[in-house]
């Protein structure tokens, strides 16, 4: 009875998301052309997030500055894609979800070449700001127009195949960087983000569709976009998934903007080794996820939550106490981190689906709130892990461990009352 009526509101959101036109882009092979686009649109995130960390001690060398200064680059990036988010989001729900992304992109590659051209750290927080504010558009639209087509049990598995596509992201950025500072220095990097910027504006103005009907668009403008995240914001269901969804992203973002320091300066890795063991890390994120997509429709998300939070803080203690109390070194700090990448491929998809559920009619604004608690906790999180000094271990551990504590706080304090969704039998 419950996967009946799950169905029966799944195909109500279809219907109302777009007509004929979007029942049949959803339809068999088309699901698939379709988390290519949206992975397209959102790998923007990842690709500035990821792709120059090799760089990263050169770029503190070449512009003489500080470890903690160099973090900043990438807090600046973060906070872009947090703030971006809360403008790119509501205004898809007035004006539809294509003309904000197509804006977004060209200004991704104007901020990109000024990234290039930088001439020191300063300049290029500021860049890299402007970057990660118009590229947040694609990834707040992409989970938009998820929530248009997809809800309950349908959208978690699909939010686990955007996840799939997103981790080629991690796992091919760091890589190709590495790669580039082979041939070129760090600036070469940004033009190369410049040309992908390029291919995404091709393919978002040739194969985006536009899921938010006109008559279903807000008209209220700033009115309506005060409201909508009012009314998010009061829900203490939606704030508890908000704050799980930053502080599990939060553990992740401190490996991020710390490894490439720890494993290269502390423990003599490679530029190119870096990227391999990053690269790895991330395939157990993409794995997890498409553990979760294919568990979903039989085990509560609740109880793949739960277990999500349990790995996630088991890596946090792995990294902790194995690798500052015991020292046992590379093998262990990879470990640790491995755990906490697997546990995001379990956290994401479920609470993005359960945050936007019950929103369909403001899914630009909630998601837009979700981005800016993801990427406001990175942001601030990036800049501590360099805080004692570059060639140790224990501000990383223990950032990682913090999030993690106060997303098992979140969980468990502020979500639990919530009406679990159903598994869905003929999902």
């Amino acid at each position: 009875m419950a996967g009946s009526l799950t169905g029966q509101r799944e195909r109500q959101v279809n219907v109302a998301a777009g007509g004929a036109a979007t029942d049949g882009l959803v339809a068999g092979r088309r699901t698939g052309v379709l988390v290519i686009i949206l992975a397209s649109l959102s790998i923007v995130g990842p690709l500035s997030i990821d792709m120059y960390l090799p760089g990263l001690p050169t770029i503190q060398r070449d512009l003489a500055t500080s470890a903690s200064l160099v973090q900043l680059t990438l807090s600046a990036c973060l906070l872009g894609l947090a703030l971006g988010q809360l403008v790119a989001g509501p205004i898809s729900d007035v004006v539809g979800r294509r003309p904000p992304v197509m804006v977004g992109i060209v200004g991704f590659m104007v901020a990109s070449f000024l990234c290039s051209v930088a001439p020191n750290v300063e300049t290029l927080i500021l860049c890299r700001f402007l970057q990660g504010f118009a590229g947040s558009a694609g990834i707040v639209v992409s989970r938009a127009i998820i929530r248009d087509l997809f809800s309950g049990i349908r959208a978690a598995q699909f939010f686990s195949l955007m996840m799939l596509a997103n981790g080629v992201g991690p796992i091919l950025a760091p890589t190709l960087g590495g790669g580039i500072l082979l041939v070129t220095d760090w600036r070469g990097i940004f033009l190369v983000l410049v040309g992908i910027g390029a291919v995404l504006l091709t393919v978002a103005w040739r194969f985006l569709p536009e899921t938010s009907r006109s008559d279903q668009r807000s008209s209220a403008g700033l009115r309506s976009t005060v409201g909508a995240f009012s009314t998010l914001l009061r829900n203490r269901t939606f704030v508890g998934y908000a704050l799980m969804m930053g502080m599990a992203l939060g553990t992740m973002f401190a490996h991020i903007a710390g490894s490439s320091f720890v494993l290269q300066n502390l423990y003599g890795v490679s530029e190119q080794l870096f990227a391999v063991l990053f690269g790895a890390i991330a395939v157990g994120f993409i794995g997890m996820s498409q553990v979760n997509a294919r568990l979903i429709s039989r085990v509560p998300m609740r109880r793949m939550l739960a277990i999500g939070v349990s790995l996630n803080l088991a890596g946090a203690l792995t990294v902790l106490v194995i690798v500052n109390l015991l020292d046992l070194g590379l093998a262990g700090l990879v470990g640790g981190l491995f755990l906490v990448a697997i546990s995001n491929g379990l956290i994401g998809p479920n609470v993005t689906a359960l945050a936007m559920n019950d929103y369909p009619h403001m899914a630009g604004s909630a998601s837009a709130l979700l981005g800016l608690m993801s990427f406001a906790v990175g942001a601030l999180v990036a800049p501590l892990v360099g805080v004692a000094g570059e060639d140790t271990a224990v501000p990383l551990s223990l950032i990682i461990l913090a999030c993690s504590v106060f997303l098992s706080a979140a969980f468990l304090g502020l979500t639990r009352t919530r009406p679990t969704l159903i598994p869905d039998p003929t999902a």
